[in-house]
């Protein structure tokens, strides 16, 4: 008997009114294609990179900080690239929203701090063009921020609502008479 009240008081969460949450979310093939197409904005950057030697900059006084930079910078593409991937593929899930965007955070303070190198002892027009190459994918930051935004409104809503429904089951369950309980 305890079962079927459960079971009755989940299967009535929902049907009951608002219990659906209401998808602020774009639907997930148009996030797709906007994640797809901001890994491939990012991409543009890598052959920006691969012009730039940081080991030629340290026979004119440069940190050979640079070179670990310029590394750490590669690797970090790679990473932003991996995950923006990851949440392309499976695209409500927000621990996977903020690893990508955690890591265009830290990619473009890198690319920010290479740029005054390659500015100091290289060539500032690859500069210009490193940040403005990386900057084409502002748009798409852009959205990636909102959709992270509605992204967490959907599943604080969703948690609401999972909570509401579960306390009402408790109450409903609590109230029962104890001789109507089933005995084990």
């Amino acid at each position: 008997m305890r079962f079927v009240l459960i079971s009755l008081c989940a299967i009535g969460g929902l049907f009951a009114p608002g219990a659906a949450a209401q998808s602020e979310i774009p639907p997930e093939w148009d996030t797709r294609k906007m994640l797809e197409t901001f890994a491939g904005e990012v991409k543009k950057v890598k052959p920006v990179l691969d012009q730039v030697d940081p080991k030629k900059w340290t026979t004119e006084g440069a940190s050979e900080t640079y070179i670990a930079q310029w590394k750490s910078a590669q690797a970090h593409l790679e990473y932003l690239v991996g995950a923006t991937e990851k949440l392309a593929s499976n695209p409500e899930r927000f621990p996977i929203a903020l690893e990508t965007y955690f890591r265009l955070e830290s990619f473009e303070t890198m690319i920010n701090s290479l740029a005054q190198g390659i500015r100091r002892y290289d060539n500032p027009a690859v500069a210009d063009l490193l940040q403005s190459t990386l900057a084409e994918s502002q748009p798409y930051r852009q959205n990636l921020q909102r959709y992270m935004i509605d992204l967490a409104k959907v599943k604080e809503q969703e948690f609401r609502i999972a909570d509401s429904e579960a306390q009402r089951c408790r109450e409903a369950l609590s109230r029962r008479p104890p001789g109507t309980q089933r005995k084990k």
